[in-house]
Formats: C-alpha cells, sequence, structure tokens
C-alpha cells in the first residue's frame, strides 16, 4: 500500500532480523539486500576498470643505478612562476628514479612530475610550504628523452637523476 512502484535495491535492516547465522556471519544481525536482477546486470557492464600501470613490472626490475646527477637546477635559468609546466631532457630512457627538489617556495603548493607530452596526472611527487626546501624520490616515465614538471606556486626546482633503465 502506498510503496513503491518501481526499485533497484532494498536494504534490510540487521536490528533484530537474526540471519546472520544464515549466511555464516559471525554475528546473528546482518544486513540484507536485494538487487534486481537486470539492474545487477546493468551495474556488472558499467564498472570501470583500473588503469594499466604507467610503469610495468617488468620496467622496474630493469631499472640501473646510475651516478647521481643533476640534470635541472631552475636557478640558472629562473624561478617557476605559479602554475608553470616546464619540459626538461633527462636523457635516452624510458623512465628514470629522479630526486626532486623544492627550494625557497614562494608559497605552499605541490609539484607534479610525468613523461613529456602525456596528460598531466592527479598526484603530487613533493608538497611543500612558504620558504621551504623539501626533496621527494620518484620514478618518472620519460618520452623522448623529457619530462614535464609542473609547480603549484613559485619556487626552484632542483631535478637530480639517480637510476635509469
Amino acid at each position: 500500500d502506498g510503496g513503491w512502484t518501481r526499485w533497484s535495491a532494498w536494504q534490510f535492516s540487521a536490528d533484530g532480523n537474526h540471519m546472520g547465522h544464515t549466511y555464516g556471519a559471525s554475528s546473528s544481525h546482518l544486513d540484507l539486500n536485494i538487487l534486481r536482477e537486470e539492474d545487477w546486470a546493468r551495474f556488472q557492464a558499467v564498472r570501470a576498470t583500473p588503469p594499466p600501470p604507467v610503469i610495468d613490472e617488468q620496467m622496474e626490475i630493469e631499472m640501473k643505478l646510475v651516478a647521481p646527477a643533476r640534470v635541472y637546477d631552475s636557478r640558472n635559468s629562473g624561478m617557476f612562476q605559479p602554475n608553470e609546466t616546464r619540459e626538461i631532457q633527462v636523457g635516452a630512457v624510458n623512465a628514470a628514479f629522479v630526486n626532486l627538489t623544492v627550494v625557497n617556495a614562494g608559497g605552499a603548493g605541490y609539484l607534479s612530475a610525468w613523461g613529456a607530452g602525456q596528460p598531466q596526472p592527479n598526484v603530487s611527487n613533493v608538497n611543500f610550504a612558504p620558504g621551504q626546501t623539501i626533496a621527494n624520490s620518484a620514478w618518472v616515465p620519460v618520452v623522448d628523452g623529457k619530462i614535464n614538471v609542473f609547480v603549484s606556486a613559485s619556487a626552484h626546482v632542483l631535478v637530480d637523476i639517480q637510476a635509469s633503465n
């Protein structure tokens, strides 16, 4: 009477139903959920698949340590401005293990590094506060010998390579 005319899912409260042991739960109280068969099929069909990793396991295994070398220092070419991206040459490799250092940050922000020509990832490699000098290491894909570096607040950036494939 007066109930729903169409539903996709229905949940029954665990409060006092004593159905838990019937389904193998350790508690006697168990929420029960019912999903219509056609809605379950639709849900299964549209589930997103995770994106493939940027660097596969085989590539990680093939990384080799190199003599640490500074490949970029913005103190020689000018401070990054807020929300600026620069393309940086790191060498003829497919991926590199780099140390990314933010120097004399002009405000709170973050730095992201990724393969040149690729879309910017929605992650940061270094988070920083005003005036801070801070570093972090990261595996970064390299495209045509280059990586992109984005800084959200003004700062100097140092890039040192430590390993590559």
